[in-house]
């Protein structure tokens, strides 16, 4: 061991009182989906939504680590890493238990300084990934039906696109790959901690829970789109124009629908709004109607139509989700939340 002073002890590795990640015992997705009759689509949408943690695991896949020192580290011995007692590798490590990382016998570990952040060094350095691994979504992921591909970099370890980001022991490590390697939804892991969320998330809610729910949800669709793409020409919302943009939209795409009314619109905005015009986080006393489900039909019909359906649907929570942020709405309003009551607009999947 080196005594250089600009380097971190070993020996006192194990009793830095970090937040590092170390969940325990694990669940294949695809069980957990067949045991509680919840779809793997589900358990995705709620994985976007930042509501639970979803993990791979690695049986000794060839890779780069990309790590950072903290601040109570400082600085790494690059030969202690090499002789194996860093806290991927050694047995005393907490996370031992969960993932280790083996550098390989010619991999060359590089140290470079770091001038912004809260480390000052980052180690690179190829080796073998093993145990469970935290996997994070990128602006990729939600295109991404089937197969997560771990891979991004090129031959030469160049970055590409990903589609998951593949993180250790917080979200400074992580691994980067040059070969191809899928994992299906059913074999990504659930910790324990997100396994009891899940549970509470998806677990069975009484008819007239459900239905309050589904038509909470259609208002604030209707709200929502209305207010983004029924405005007058000085941005101002005005029920009449807006009535008269939707039987624009009417007689362009879908004469067979009911005309919209300006008293509509005016009822269903009356519903989100406070005495002062700002939105509500509660809804008064709306209904679900079939007529609302129509005027999310005409609008995607003309801004989000596509001849791919779960195309449509992307475009359509993406634009409702920038709304939300944009109006800064009271209430917690969740991409899986919108794409599930959108879904099931018959109008929308209709080619």
């Amino acid at each position: 061991m080196t005594s250089n002073s600009d380097f971190f002890d070993a020996s006192d590795l194990f009793n830095i009182s970090e937040q590092f990640d170390i969940p325990d015992i694990f669940c294949r997705a695809g069980e957990f989906s067949k045991k509680f009759n919840v779809s793997l689509e589900d358990i995705i949408s709620i994985w976007l939504d930042d509501k639970i943690s979803l993990y791979v695991n690695l049986r000794s896949e060839y890779c780069r680590i990309i790590r950072y020192a903290n601040k109570k580290e400082h600085r790494y011995d690059t030969f202690d890493i090499r002789a194996g007692g860093d806290f991927y590798q050694h047995e005393s490590s907490s996370q031992f238990t969960v993932r280790t990382f083996i550098p390989c016998d010619q991999s060359e570990i590089n140290e470079y300084p770091v001038f912004s952040g809260s480390s000052f060094f980052k180690y690179a350095y190829d080796g073998y990934a093993c145990g469970f691994w935290k996997i994070k979504p990128t602006k990729m992921t939600h295109l991404v039906r089937d197969n997560y591909n771990l891979r991004n970099a090129n031959d030469v370890w160049g970055s590409i696109p990903s589609e998951v980001i593949v993180y250790g022991r917080d979200d400074n490590d992580h691994l980067i790959f040059n070969k191809d390697d899928l994992i299906s939804h059913s074999d990504l892991q659930i910790d324990s901690a997100s396994y009891k969320k899940l549970l509470k998330l998806t677990a069975p809610q009484s008819n007239e829970f459900v239905a309050m729910e589904r038509s909470y949800i259609q208002n604030v669709i209707v709200i929502l789109l209305i207010n983004k793409y029924c405005k007058s020409n000085n941005d101002k919302l005005l029920f009449l124009t807006a009535a008269d943009i939707l039987n624009f939209y009417r007689e362009k795409h879908c004469k067979e629908i009911k005309k919209i009314s300006r008293s509509s619109i005016s009822r269903w905005f009356n519903e989100f709004t406070n005495d002062d015009g700002t939105l509500s986080v509660k809804m008064k006393n709306g209904r679900w109607s079939s007529e609302k489900d129509e005027v999310i039909y005409l609008v995607a019909k003309e801004h989000c139509w596509d001849e791919n359906p779960d195309v449509i649907l992307e475009l359509l929570v993406s634009s409702l989700l920038d709304e939300v942020e944009k109006l800064n709405f009271p209430g917690e309003i969740t991409g899986s939340q919108l794409k599930h009551y959108l879904k099931d607009i018959k109008l929308l999947s209709a080619q």
